[in-house]
């Protein structure tokens, strides 16, 4: 009982004073920052801000778990540089995508020489992972009204969030029930779906998933709307599977008998320059191991709470590693560079 005590006055008293300096290069592959980068996805910047953030909440969500005791019973220095490291090793995980079991064969990171078995990985950073998920929260609706977030011309004012979806492709299923609800013909494979919007300068301010692979995007649009409240005078852009959805423009599309005038084809190019940020931002988050391959193999639980711990870190590596995308169309912001754009009586 007093060991307890102490323990949890140690865990208090670190919330008082600055955040200890994880040795983040100890575990990178070459004892470098660009180490980090390269074994986790992210700049160390983004580890240092989000354990400086988190470390204390985290700490004292995972102290009590199994994996943790003998390092808790060894004092509060022990028990964070082993939270530490089990997240490093979760961000590992996610980004370069080894299989569980080479971890313990051959895996030591870095100048630490730190190992970690299969059974350790299910207790420790298995256990990080699922706790830190669901303590981040770096994705912000109200950043759709960021003031440096505008287009240019058309899209000028009025218009907040670029909106699209991605599909995540798993394991076939062996149940009939799940294999008919996430194989998706267009992809000729099962697969999950994540919704994301961004505003203009490549924030991530709206994610949703995972949903039914099956399901379309303006079927995700509509189910998920009701988080999302859009302003009366508030508009988003979208691509073509968005046509239906209240509130989104998309591309002019023409008909089998007709072609499109050249004013529809310059709007059509001007909606495309904006919407192409979207798959920008898309592309960053599905730049990591489990997301790029093509069948996951994990839990959906597992997958669904690394794939909300990706957003939000990337949100986070956008955010501080900025400008992603360069503010324009301002009221007194920096002019775009196509003046061209800028200019007219849709002014």
């Amino acid at each position: 009982m007093a060991l307890l005590c102490r323990v949890s006055l140690a865990l208090a008293l670190t919330a008082l004073l600055p955040a200890a300096a994880e040795p983040w290069i100890d575990y990178s592959s070459n004892g470098q920052a660009t180490g980090v980068l390269h074994d986790t996805g992210y700049r160390m910047n983004v580890l240092e801000a989000v354990w400086t953030k988190y470390r204390v909440s985290l700490l004292r969500r995972v102290e009590n778990y199994k994996g943790f005791m003998v390092a808790k019973k060894q004092g509060a220095y022990q028990l964070e540089e082993q939270v530490g490291f089990a997240m490093y090793v979760a961000l590992n995980y996610i980004h370069q995508y080894p299989t569980v079991a080479s971890y313990s064969q051959f895996k030591a990171f870095g100048r630490s020489r730190k190992s970690m078995s299969k059974t350790t990985f299910y207790s420790q950073a298995v256990t990080v992972m699922v706790e830190l998920a669901r303590l981040i929260d770096e994705v912000h609706y109200s950043d759709r009204l960021h003031p440096d977030s505008h287009g240019t011309g058309f899209f000028r004012r009025y218009f907040t969030v670029i909106v699209d979806c991605a599909p995540v492709m798993v394991q076939d299923c062996i149940r009939t029930f799940w294999r008919d609800q996430l194989f998706q013909g267009k992809y000729h494979a099962p697969c999950f779906k994540i919704q994301i919007g961004i505003n203009f300068l490549g924030w991530i301010v709206l994610y949703t998933g995972l949903h039914i692979g099956t399901n379309n995007d303006d079927v995700i649009w509509e189910s998920t709307a009701g988080q999302f409240p859009i302003e009366e005078e508030e508009w988003w852009i979208g691509d073509g599977a968005y046509e239906r959805c209240y509130g989104v423009v998309c591309k002019l599309c023409a008909d089998s008998n007709t072609v499109l005038y050249p004013h529809e084809i310059y709007f059509n190019s001007l909606l495309n320059y904006w919407r192409q940020r979207v798959e920008h931002t898309m592309h960053l988050i599905k730049s990591h191991g489990m997301w790029r391959a093509e069948k996951a193999r994990n839990s959906h639980i597992c997958l669904h709470l690394a794939m909300k711990l990706t957003v939000h870190l990337t949100n986070m590596n956008i955010k501080l590693n900025a400008p992603y995308h360069t503010a324009l169309g301002g009221e007194d912001g920096p002019r775009c560079r196509y003046e061209g754009f800028s200019q007219g009586p849709h002014w």
